[in-house]
């Protein structure tokens, strides 16, 4: 498991939980798509964001793909 502060989560990453807790999932699943792919931290974190929103919107085949 990964561990940071939240000084160190980029601000993609903190919006995006930000506006997941609010309900506005689809712009969530934008937030954490802006998330880089370049370090291993902001990758993990990306695909396991991104496949949380896409499975609670039922786009279970994208969350597969992430």
């Amino acid at each position: 498991m990964l561990k940071s502060t939240p000084d160190q989560e980029p601000e993609a990453h903190r919006r995006g939980v930000a506006l997941e807790k609010e309900g506005k999932l689809e712009q969530a699943l934008a937030a954490f798509s802006e998330l880089s792919t370049q370090d291993d931290y902001s990758h993990l974190a990306r695909s396991l964001c991104r496949g949380r929103i896409l499975w609670k919107l039922q786009r279970l085949e994208e969350a597969v793909e992430t």
